[in-house]
């Protein structure tokens, strides 16, 4: 950390930023948690997540994509001829990014190994165009031909299309980037070999050999786009089905997508959405097809507001045991250190071994989360020079406090103490300072210090702790109980037992505060502490911690035997 702040100082020395206290889209879209499907048509451009819906634009729509890599989602306009972008980034509404000559059309996503916004857009059956935004030049084409971008103009013949907001393309093309394609998980689809049990020629099929074999794959899912059938005469047509690679049988996801009998060779007609167009989240859970979503069983989440495709942003976390985020915590810390040169990380080395913690920490491994905030927030110092106002800049400094805050709420030692008492204050109560922040965070975007509090919280979780207590007195009396008390992670729940004192026997109770909380791995614990009272003699708050055996000594001098056994767990 010393060596830290001369360098922030140096960069944090600017102009306090405007204090914008709305959030942007993607923590929006973040607080209803992941992943958001994005839907459009007439009424707008829509994300739907966690059973909300976040309205990000009230702009007619006839087709819509989310860029997840360039956070960026792009629709257009047919009646005005324009391209929009709306910056998830931000907080406004989408501007028009090209407008003019431009034929109506929907839009398809093919992923590039570039990290550069890459849209293939579709018009109708023999219509094909796309745009491609590439560092500081654009280009629109259409089949063979070409629009090309001079001087702010998209030029093809007599036709003209106006770059309206070519700062905007270039800012995108830049943080796109220097930003690593997301790690997708791979999908099990054979592609290219043939679908076990199907002749080698399809009568449905003019060309046997595009037919009969796994083409593509609905993102990371098992679920395998099969050609079956196939013809071309003025104009060509083909129909494709879905193979699951898991249950080796053909799949139509509730009757979603086209049903087809493989014994029979025959397709059922009927109003089925094209499993070509069809778009997965990451973790396969969701499905959009003909702009609607559906869940892995094929029931409808929302009929969508008719265009598409959509797509999604954001993910859902990977779903690991403590033992697996522990390993892969181990993994990715070790790749990273592969990764130094001296005091520096060589460049483009550290994005996979930041992809592995980010992994461990969404499982709630702490040591990762610290990891990755940590070299998040510096990195991202060193990166920003003098000027940090830019809507990245506020993207990428919320994703490393986010994570130092998360593990500092979970205790870590490195992160409460990562940065100056003053700014850990803010980051972990959410309450704005009394007076200014000490150098070099006084400049520093109140704002984004308050975002990071709100997503660092750990959310409010109903836990029920069940314990067995007993207690036992030199008179040979005794106290057991098996208890179960409901509480919210983070609040104490409160044990009490009571019993009268007989003749002769002064009166025993028992009381116990127990606050459950993670620990270091992210596991739920409980700790607290308890008292013993026997008449008018009283034990010390004592402290207690899962499955200790604590001595307990009233103030008569008396020992107390007093055994207590707890276990966490989340509410049924």
């Amino acid at each position: 950390m010393s060596r830290l702040l001369p360098l922030l100082a140096a960069v944090l020395a600017t102009p306090a930023l405007a204090r914008d206290a709305r959030p942007s889209w993607a923590e929006q879209i973040a607080a209803h948690g992941g992943p958001a499907a994005i839907l459009c048509g007439q009424a707008g451009v829509l994300a739907r997540v966690g059973g909300a819906d976040v309205w990000l634009s009230r702009h007619p729509a006839d087709w819509c994509y989310a860029d997840a890599h360039g956070d960026v989602v792009w629709f257009g306009d047919a009646r005005k001829r324009q391209v929009l972008a709306l910056d998830l980034l931000g907080d406004a509404d989408a501007t028009v990014v090209v407008k003019g000559a431009l034929p109506r059309f929907a839009i398809y996503w093919r992923n590039t190994p570039k990290p550069i916004a890459f849209l293939q857009q579709f018009s109708n059956d023999t219509h094909w165009m796309g745009l491609e935004v590439d560092g500081p030049r654009v280009v629109v084409y259409e089949g063979n031909l070409a629009f090309t971008l001079r001087d702010g103009i998209l030029t093809r013949d007599r036709k003209r299309a106006r770059i309206k907001d070519a700062t905007f393309l270039r800012q995108l093309a830049e943080r796109s980037a220097r930003k690593a394609p997301a790690a997708l998980p791979a999908s099990p689809c054979p592609i290219g070999q043939p679908v076990p049990g199907l002749p080698p020629r399809l009568p449905g099929c003019d060309d046997a050999s595009l037919c009969g074999r796994v083409t593509a794959s609905v993102g990371s899912t098992p679920l395998c786009q099969v050609l079956v059938r196939q013809s071309c005469g003025d104009t060509c047509t083909a129909r494709a089905v879905l193979w699951n690679a898991e249950t080796k049988r053909f799949d139509s996801v509730g009757g979603v997508f086209p049903v087809y009998n493989p014994d029979t060779d025959t397709l059922a007609v009927g109003d089925f959405a094209d499993p070509e167009w069809a778009l997965a989240s990451d973790d396969g859970q969701l499905l959009l097809a003909d702009g609607a979503l559906y869940d892995r069983a094929g029931k409808t989440l929302h009929p969508g507001l008719g265009a598409g495709p959509g797509g999604f942003y954001g993910h859902a976390p990977a779903r690991l045991t403590p033992e697996e985020a522990a390993a892969r915590y181990a993994e990715g810390l070790a790749a990273l250190n592969a990764c130094r040169d001296g005091e520096h990380f060589r460049a483009g080395c550290v994005a996979g071994p930041l992809a592995t913690l980010r992994q461990a920490a969404e499982a709630g491994q702490i040591d990762a989360a610290y990891v990755l905030g940590s070299h998040l927030f510096s990195s991202r110092f060193m990166e920003a020079g003098a000027d940090a106002k830019s809507p990245t800049d506020r993207a990428d400094y919320l994703d490393a406090l986010t994570w130092i805050t998360r593990a500092a709420h979970a205790g870590h030692p490195k992160a409460k103490t990562y940065l100056p008492p003053e700014v850990m204050a803010v980051l972990l109560t959410g309450e704005a300072p009394q007076a200014a922040l000490p150098e070099p965070f006084n400049d520093f975007p109140l704002p984004w210090l308050l975002a990071a509090a709100r997503a660092g919280k750990p959310a409010a979780r109903q836990v029920q702790i069940a314990c067995t207590i007993h207690v036992a007195t030199p008179d040979g009396r005794a106290l057991v109980s098996s208890p179960r008390v409901g509480t919210l992670l983070g609040r104490p729940a409160l044990f009490t037992l009571e019993e009268g004192g007989g003749e002769g026997q002064p009166p025993l109770s028992l009381r116990m505060e127990l606050t459950p909380s993670l620990d270091a791995a992210g596991a739920l614990q409980a700790g607290g502490t308890a008292s013993l009272q026997v008449s008018d003699a009283t034990a010390l708050p004592h402290p207690i911690a899962p499955t200790a055996t604590p001595q307990i000594t009233l103030r008569a001098s008396e020992q107390k035997a007093f055994d207590v056994a707890c276990t966490v767990a989340p509410a049924e």
